[in-house]
């Protein structure tokens, strides 16, 4: 299928270790692909077909269904094609088939929709231990049980995590490999997400905090200029999202003193705006140290600090969206994007925390959405 801008729009689909293209028949009954892309969770997808039937629609069963390579369970690649160079959005795996027989033939419509490839984490209930592990080499441990979906991981130590000893503790999972993931990023504020990798059939496992450094998409221009490349864009400041956390916890062992706990500013490295509500907007809110029961000082401290980031990356957030033939590029979730023409208080760097693609005949637009920690930017100008 063509798309503007000389993007072609390319699916695989089939089992998981080798889906494959699904050939003319089926890309002529495609009416259009949406992806959903997030910097934190999972990723879903939707692919909408006619349901035309078998044997020039005359057959027992919908044509797409007939192929095979569409069943709960298999896997499917969704790539936008430039100038010969592909741009996976999604790899991931079918989850549930959505099926409307009308009684016009050319009304019928059959939905195909999944998720990305940590579906498969989140199939299987355990309980485990992780003796002589800190949470990062946890995360690792439990990414090298998924080889198979060639996943690289990529992981950022946190300041504020303890090394324990099989003497002190072991940390205990008590779900799905996919809770016990996003359990250990929530811990410090961080984000877990599975990403496509620049090479079809590769991923990428994220388990970090929410990214603030790299080379940003280009600048969103909004107003009435020339140069404007987005058909909408909203604003909005949560004056109330940010907080503190200060209080006293139970000490370990019953006869220890209570532990004073404090976080009381973020510590996500750089910042992305220039004016914060910490330390001193009259907003600000404060928390108890409350879920720390029971973990020593260092854990504790961890596990405020963790609340008070989480807190402050959303103190600004936007939502649009755009054609990607005036934009001229595809905007991805989980980096960087600059914002011009909005006014001071909103123009400057932004950290993209979705964006949904969706592919028709002649059209490829893109809603997304934006966060960061306050308003005003670092920066006179955005670039590139």
């Amino acid at each position: 299928m063509s798309f503007p801008v000389g993007v072609q729009l390319s699916i695989l689909a089939g089992n998981q270790e080798v889906p494959t293209p699904i050939g003319p028949a089926l890309a002529e009954l495609l009416i259009d692909a949406e992806v959903t892309e997030v910097a934190d969770g999972q990723a879903a997808f939707r692919i909408t077909f006619g349901a035309q039937r078998t044997d020039d629609g005359n057959g027992m069963e919908v044509e797409v269904l007939s192929d095979g390579r569409f069943a709960p369970g298999n896997r499917v690649l969704i790539m936008a094609m430039q100038a010969a160079l592909p741009t996976v959005l999604m790899d991931g795996l079918i989850t549930d088939i959505w099926l409307d027989p009308t009684r016009n033939p050319n009304q019928s419509r059959i939905v195909i929709s999944g998720a990305d490839l940590s579906v498969a984490m989140d199939l299987t209930e355990k309980i485990r231990g992780y003796p002589d592990m800190d949470d990062e080499l946890i995360v690792l441990e439990i990414l090298a049980q998924y080889e198979r979906f060639a996943i690289v991981p990529e992981t950022i130590p946190p300041v504020e995590s303890d090394f324990p000893t099989i003497v002190q503790r072991t940390p205990v999972q008590h779900g799905t490999d996919l809770e016990y993931l996003y359990a250990l990023a929530n811990r410090y504020g961080y984000v877990f997400t599975l990403r496509p990798g620049a090479v079809p059939f590769t991923n990428t496992a994220y388990w970090g905090p929410p990214r603030r450094v790299g080379v940003p998409a280009p600048a969103l221009t909004v107003g009435n200029s020339t140069f404007s490349n987005v058909d909408q864009l909203v604003f909005m400041q949560d004056g109330r999202a940010a907080f503190q956390v200060s209080g006293l916890i139970p000490g370990p062992l019953e006869a220890t003193p209570a532990l004073p706990i404090m976080a009381l500013e973020p510590t996500f490295l750089p910042p992305l705006a220039l004016k914060s509500p910490y330390p001193l907007s009259s907003l600000l809110g404060m928390r108890l140290p409350t879920g720390s029961d029971g973990f020593d000082e260092i854990r504790a401290m961890g596990f405020a600090q963790g609340r008070v980031n989480r807190s402050s990356t959303a103190v600004a957030r936007a939502e649009g969206e755009l054609d990607v033939a005036k934009y001229g590029a595809i905007l991805r979730a989980g980096g960087l994007v600059g914002v011009r023409g909005a006014g001071i208080t909103f123009d400057g760097n932004w950290n993209v925390a979705e964006v949904h693609h969706k592919l028709q005949r002649n059209a490829y637009r893109l809603g997304f959405k934006l966060e960061r920690d306050g308003t005003d930017p670092l920066l006179p100008v955005v670039v590139p």
